[in-house]
């Protein structure tokens, strides 16, 4: 198996002597403590001990090894009402409920479709805005965004922080049952 590299200690040219810094539990070749955006980042280590390194930032580092898998996912607290979850004191609207699994499922492929494109087109071009239409299209034919989907009346507090709407007792009283 081939020698993991190292970086080279700074002032200790002339010994020849060099470092090895972890990253995650995993030695990194790369001399940082963290991997920066756009950099090489270890991905796994596979079954015959090889790492595997991936460039770039679009998958997101855990540290328990998992790579934006369902069952990595953080759950976030629902409103009583499911039509918000909670993300760092805000508050995001839900899909519409109504809608059935086939026609759920349509909607996201077309937005994943959409995200990508964003991704792959140039800033300012004709392609972004198109994009970035078909990306809003998407989500108000899914409810997240444009008028609501319930009809009692109710406002939208779609974006806000929880502290600002009916819903802050609520949070209150979940965030102190939490450990």
């Amino acid at each position: 198996m081939p020698r993991m590299p190292t970086a080279r200690i700074k002032g200790a040219e002339s010994s020849g002597a060099r470092r090895r810094t972890r990253f995650d539990g995993v030695d990194c070749p790369f001399g940082r403590s963290e991997p920066k955006r756009g950099h090489w980042r270890l991905m796994a280590i596979s079954d015959h001990g090889r790492r595997q390194y991936r460039r770039g930032s679009q998958r997101r580092w855990s540290s328990d090894d998992s790579w934006n898998r369902k069952d990595a996912l953080p759950d976030y607290p629902t409103t009583p009402d499911n039509r918000y979850f909670i993300v760092r004191g805000r508050l995001w609207r839900q899909c519409n409920p109504a809608l059935d699994q086939d026609t759920h499922d349509r909607l996201v492929a077309q937005l994943m479709a959409a995200r990508r494109a964003v991704r792959d087109a140039t800033a300012g071009s004709r392609e972004m805005a198109d994009a970035r239409g078909r990306v809003n299209d998407a989500k108000v034919a899914l409810g997240e965004r444009g008028t609501p989907w319930w009809n009692d009346g109710a406002p939208d507090y779609n974006r806000h922080l929880v502290r600002n709407t009916p819903y802050a007792e609520w949070y209150a009283a979940l965030r102190e049952a939490l450990p």
